[in-house]
């Protein structure tokens, strides 16, 4: 690894941990889901960053490393937009990768994702009310509009895939399909009950 590669991943390391300490001092529960977890050592993979990212837990802040001595509790890596998309309503978790302890990961997941900072009472304080509500309403339009564009475009590919080239079933032939295989399994049972006996 290159020096200069190497202080990149220390500047990043850094303002990750900045970041992290910050949402959790501006977070409405203070922390508390991430608090709650036990003393650890948790590698966060960013794809398309080729080196992972140490957070090094306890009750008081997170301290992230781009260097481990020994290995981390638990390990997880998933795409930059899969990090990100952890701020919205409904983060998917199933998108990511575990390894080591599965547990403690996925509740590390689940508590960066259950931070709430409420953005206008902060940008209030240096902007005013008024203007604070305006770029408020203005960020929840944009995201609103993003949803129901996202919304939109898997509805229609999953439409496409179950309609026009029937690559996908559908939720109804799903359950017909289970119900034929669990009528044959009562047939079989049935046969082999009547063979039993003929025997």
């Amino acid at each position: 690894m290159s020096a200069d590669f190497s202080r990149v991943s220390i500047v990043l390391a850094q303002a990750l941990e900045a970041a992290l300490n910050q949402a959790m001092h501006l977070d409405l529960e203070e922390g508390q889901a991430l608090k709650a977890l036990p003393t650890s050592v948790i590698a966060l993979q960013i794809d398309p960053l080729k080196t992972p990212f140490y957070c090094l837990l306890n009750e008081q802040q997170i301290s992230v490393q781009s260097h481990l001595n020994g290995s981390a509790d638990a390990s997880i890596q998933g795409g930059i937009s899969d990090w990100l998309a952890l701020g919205q309503d409904h983060p998917n978790v199933d998108v990511f990768e575990f390894s080591g302890d599965t547990d403690l990961a996925q509740r590390f997941l689940k508590a960066l994702a259950a931070i709430e900072i409420d953005w206008e009472e902060h940008l209030a304080s240096l902007t005013g009310d008024l203007i604070a509500f305006k770029i408020g309403h203005g960020v929840r339009s944009y995201l609103g509009l993003k949803r129901r564009q996202r919304d939109y475009i898997e509805q229609t590919i999953k439409e496409y895939l179950q309609f026009e080239i029937e690559a996908v079933p559908t939720k109804s032939q799903v359950q017909h399909f289970n119900q034929d295989v669990q009528e044959l399994s009562q047939q079989l049972d049935a046969l082999e009950a009547r063979i039993n006996q003929l025997n």
